[in-house]
Order: structure tokens, then sequence, then C-alpha cells
């Protein structure tokens, strides 16, 4: 369950969509929504303004408070994710100033390393926000990929979300290995993804609809086909994992689902726990949960 909502704005669509998309699950989890901007110095009129418009945006039954975060962009929205006791921040995919800063580069990967609250990347621009309707996320097991889990969950009951668990596992052929020898480790690799799979099934409510997927192949184009295939407006990561999936959603891979998924991207974390994610750059309902083996 949400219960305090961070959105950052700085004025662009992407940003107004995704405040847009804050104050819809606000609503629907009955949860308090916190709108920031980021700035140089405390006296900046143009960030009240800002924030006032902000304000006039959400619907008045979302109870709403502002905030002018000063300092670098990064340290700033970190800071009031802190200050506030925030469990979810909300951004948009593109935007100026602070927000673009938070979203490309060093200082997204400072925000989604540092912060102790999951993060949501909204894609698209300004308009209507409707529910989650199909929530795709990433698991391996891991404590890092069962929050993510836990998370999704939570939105796909708010939303009445299907979740569908999709795990990923990759097979590479060995130059004069045996026909046997690469049947019987695609059927290992199957039984383990298979059990991470029904391991996940396990913790799930049981009033919830789910589906379940195995891919083959590499992870991040099984993760971008499945985002992509109008199932899904909603991808959940987690930002720890292990074996394969450790390697894909801190390293290059994790960058490739924030920059290039369709849907929109929640990167999930264990609560109340910071660490630094030095390879992870920038950030949907039916739930797909994607693991692959370690």
């Amino acid at each position: 369950m949400v219960h305090s909502i961070l959105a950052a704005v700085d004025g662009s669509p992407q940003a107004w969509r995704a405040l847009t998309v804050a104050a819809g699950i606000a609503g629907r989890h009955r949860a308090m929504l916190t709108v920031v901007t980021a700035v140089p110095g405390p006296d900046d009129r143009a960030a009240a303004r800002l924030l006032g418009e902000a304000a006039s945006r959400v619907p008045s039954a979302v109870p709403t408070s502002t905030a002018i975060a000063c300092g670098p962009p990064a340290a700033a929205i970190v800071n009031e994710v802190e200050a506030g006791g925030h469990d979810l921040v909300v951004v948009g995919s593109r935007g100026r100033g602070a927000v673009a800063s938070t979203l490309l580069g060093s200082v997204a990967r400072s925000v989604v390393g540092a912060s102790t609250a999951p993060v949501l990347v909204v894609k698209g621009v300004d308009g209507a926000a409707p529910r989650f309707t199909g929530i795709l996320v990433a698991v391996d097991g891991s404590e890092g990929c069962r929050s993510a889990l836990e998370q999704a969950v939570a939105l796909a009951r708010a939303d009445g979300a299907r979740l569908t668990l999709m795990t990923a596992a990759s097979l590479r052929r060995i130059p004069g290995q045996p026909e046997s020898a690469r049947v019987r480790i695609q059927l290992d690799l199957a039984e383990h993804a298979q059990a991470i799979l029904d391991d996940a099934l396990a913790d799930l409510p049981e009033d919830l609809a789910v589906d379940t997927l195995l891919a083959w192949g590499g992870v991040e184009g099984a993760i971008l086909a499945e985002a992509g295939s109008g199932r899904h407006d909603l991808l959940v990561l987690g930002s720890r994992g292990r074996g394969l999936f450790r390697a894909s959603l801190l390293g290059s891979v994790g960058l490739a689902m924030l920059s290039r998924s369709p849907v929109s991207v929640l990167i999930a974390r264990p609560p109340n726990r910071r660490e630094e994610v030095p390879a992870l750059a920038g950030s949907a309902a039916a739930l797909t949960v994607i693991a692959g083996p370690t």
C-alpha cells in the first residue's frame, strides 16, 4: 500500500503527465501527495508559480502539499524523499532542469541508488492517466525483485490490473556440444525458471488475476518485446538481483529498460534500504515477472 508520494515537476509536458499519474495513484491509494521542484537557491518565485500550477492540476480530493528543494537536483530530491518519509517517487521520462537531470546520466544513478523509495518513471506527455491494466515485473527470487513483486501487487490490486509473471532464460550454443547435452541444459534452465515462477506465484494473493510466461533469449530483448506487446502499461524492475539479473538490472540492460521501454517503468527496492547503484542510469496492469537463471 502506498501512503506518501513525491512527484517531481519542472513544467515540461512529461512532468505534467507524471503528476497526473502520481495524483491518480494517490487517489486510489488514499495517499498523501507532495509536489516538489528543485532550484539552486531558496528565493525562486518561478518555482513558487510552478508549484501553484501543479497544485491546481491535482484533484481536490487528493491531499496535496508542495515543496521547493534547494541544491543540486539529485541531492535535493533524495533529501526530500528522506525528509518526507515518502514511499514512492514519480518523475517524467524526460523534462528540463532538475527533472531532466534526475533521469539522465550520473544524477539518475544517484537518485535511483540513494532513494529509499521506489522510483516510477512515467512515459508519455500530459493527458488523462488511466488505471494500469497490465504490469510486467522482473524477478529472480532475490530480495530486490521480491520487493518489486510486492509493490507491483499493491498497484495491481488498487487498479484491478492483471498480473503476469515472466522469466527469461538464455541458452548459448557451444561449438561441438552434443545435442543431448544442449537439450539437458535447456531442460535444467526451464526447470529452474519454472521454480522461480512457482515461488513467486506462491507469494501472491489468490484473488489477483495472474499469468506466467517463460521467454527464451537475451534478457533485454525479452523484456522489451513483452513490454511492447500491448498487454502491459507498466514494467516493474527490482533494483537488486543476483546471477544474470544482477548484471542485467544494474548494468546496460537496466539503462536500456529505462530509456527504451515503451511503457512506464517502476524501479522497486527493499524498504528502508539505500545502496549505491553505479551502473543504473535513468526510470505498468497485468503483472509480468522476468527472472534469469543463476
